[in-house]
């Protein structure tokens, strides 16, 4: 963001996103949208345009050079919607953001919000180049089984405790609290005792750090990557554990495999070391099945979710490849299935 926007928003609960990631779920958990809007350079104006309509009905300000204001002022869509022109007088930015809504927050599921935090923390000690805070994260990790075993009771209450996970819209840190669930619910169905299902949600909270090296533009492309981005996406199991292993704490050697080795699979073809059957904890193959199947059933930038079933059958397959426990399998999709 240019200078004058950071300042403006300094103090406020901000969540800054590039545009094609705004859609119905960010419109509906936001007060208000301050939009730096720069069309010069865009080569489809009309999709650029039908982005910023997704935010209908949440205040919005843009903040646009003189040829954009006249294109945005020209969409009936964006009707109403104050356009601050460059240049700005000072304090302009402040003054608009004055009109807008108090944010008023609704607290988050317990357990949830203390892990959105350690992970929130551990993903900006890797941008500042500091070593992660990993102490946070076995507290998070106890009240987060706790929180999730009085949810696990009730569907409604479950039914919530999942919203809030989908609150977060930075996909690898929604994706990393969807594994935690899923990792804690199999552990239940297990009957995993409470310190093994704090080590478990543990593993799973970090079990893709490692994402935090790759650029965004990377990790939420929507196309198909080429051969070097895929460099970069599949070294992140190996940089996980060597930004782990550089933490401000120790870290427990069945997360630190968790962590390298949750891409490996039973017949070696996996990554990074291309470990067989014998050389895979148990607790490796468990958040192998949960992170595919989290995959699979998610949205993200560059695919719709799959419908549950057809995610079962791709365990089922993969396990029939000789890819996946097949024990471990069983007792999962038997989970899902008694879940629904």
């Amino acid at each position: 963001m240019s200078s004058d926007v950071a300042m403006a928003l300094r103090g406020r609960s901000v969540l800054c996103i590039r545009p094609r990631h705004v859609g119905p779920a960010l419109a509906g958990s936001v007060v208000g949208a301050l939009v730096e809007a720069d069309l010069r350079h865009v080569a489809d104006i009309a999709s650029a345009l039908s982005t910023y309509a997704r935010l209908g009905g949440v205040p919005t300000i843009f903040v646009a050079d003189p040829s954009t204001a006249r294109v945005l002022g020209d969409d009936a869509r964006l009707a109403g919607c104050p356009v601050l022109v460059r240049p700005l007088a000072p304090g302009a930015i402040e003054a608009a953001l004055g009109t807008l809504p108090d944010a008023v927050e609704r607290p988050l599921a317990g357990g949830v919000s203390a892990a959105i935090l350690a992970l929130t923390d551990a993903f900006a000690d890797v941008s500042a180049g500091r070593p992660i805070a990993v102490a946070p994260f076995a507290p998070a990790s106890r009240v987060f089984v706790s929180a999730l075993k009085v949810a696990a009771d009730a569907d409604e209450t479950l039914a919530s405790f999942v919203a809030d996970i989908e609150r977060h819209h930075s996909p690898t840190l929604r994706h990393s609290l969807s594994v935690a669930m899923n990792a804690a619910l199999f552990g239940l169905h297990l009957g995993l005792g409470r310190g093994e299902l704090a080590l478990v949600v543990e593993a799973a909270l970090l079990h893709d750090i490692g994402k935090a090296i790759v650029p965004l533009e990377v990790l939420d492309k929507p196309g198909r990557l080429d051969a070097e981005e895929l460099v970069a996406v599949r070294a992140h199991p190996s940089e996980g554990e060597r930004l782990l292993r550089n933490a401000s704490h120790p870290v427990a050697p069945e997360i630190l495999r968790v962590v390298r080795h949750h891409h490996e699979y039973l017949d070696g073809s996996g990554y990074p070391d291309g470990l067989k059957a014998d050389g895979i904890p148990d607790m490796v193959r468990l958040m192998t099945v949960v992170d595919i199947f989290t995959a699979l059933v998610e949205d993200r930038p560059y695919k719709t979710p799959m419908p549950q079933a057809q995610a079962v059958a791709i365990l089922r397959s993969m396990t029939h490849d000789g890819k996946l426990d097949p024990a471990i399998v069983s007792r999962f999709v038997e989970m899902i299935e008694e879940r629904g």
